[in-house]
């Protein structure tokens, strides 16, 4: 994905030796506009030919219908899948979706609404939905002690976005008193997950909303930060309503 001028481009294609398709395109000039690659791989187990090129075709149809990017290259044809991968295909496309979604990647989708967002409010009240006209600014990334973190600004808060990391409070209790509170509000309501084999840090799972950057910033690096490590993320990549 990358920008030629004022246009955003788009390339899908497949492979079963990603390293070395990804030095071929380098050394092509008509892909010489892409500045991010997103790679998306499965088990060995559900890494067929024909389920991969299934969904570089939807996802290359999804790009298409969302307008957000220019295709480039010949649209590819989806394969004839075999029952027990036609069975999993959309389902497995769906999940990726969001994954993608959370990396910094909304090409995918028709509004800027995440695939799966349910906002938890950290200060109070339920869950909410966030609409594709509430979301009017750019995405940003938090730029502090290698954290990654994905947030907009939305309705007078800032919403945190899932996938983004929390780091593991310490024991001696130096932390601000309102960032322990709040961390325990995150903790009550199930919204830290483990990251698997990282001891000092958690993932948000869901999205969380607070009254501001600054708020935003203190409780997930847990330590008193200023709001200007929320940094916008590069303009291809950010949430810019499309009429």
């Amino acid at each position: 994905v990358g920008r030629n001028g004022s246009e955003t481009l788009a390339y899908v294609g497949e492979t079963v030796d990603v390293m070395k398709r990804l030095s071929s395109h380098r050394r092509d000039k008509d892909k010489a506009f892409a500045e991010m690659v997103f790679v998306v791989t499965s088990r060995s187990g559900l890494n067929s030919k024909d389920l991969a090129r299934h969904r570089q075709a939807k996802y290359a149809a999804l790009i298409a219908a969302s307008g957000r990017a220019k295709l480039v290259g010949a649209p590819p044809e989806a394969a004839e899948l075999p029952p027990v991968f036609a069975a999993i295909a959309d389902p497995l496309v769906d999940l990726e979706r969001q994954l993608l979604w959370d990396l910094g990647c909304p090409l995918l989708e028709p509004s800027l609404r995440h695939p799966a967002l349910g906002i938890v409010d950290a200060e109070a009240g339920g869950a909410d939905v966030l609409s594709p006209d509430q979301a009017k600014r750019p995405m940003m990334e938090m730029t502090y002690a290698g954290l990654f973190g994905r947030g907009l600004e939305c309705d007078n808060l800032f919403i945190v976005l899932p996938g983004s990391e929390v780091r593991v409070l310490g024991e001696n209790g130096n932390e601000e008193s309102s960032v322990r509170t709040r961390r325990a509000i995150l903790e009550k309501r199930g919204v830290l997950t483990p990251i698997p084999g990282v001891e000092d840090r958690q993932r948000l799972n869901s999205a969380v909303a607070f009254w501001s950057k600054s708020i935003a910033a203190r409780v997930l690096a847990g330590s008193h930060v200023p709001s200007n490590v929320w940094r916008p993320i590069h303009p291809w990549r950010s949430l810019e309503v499309i009429e």
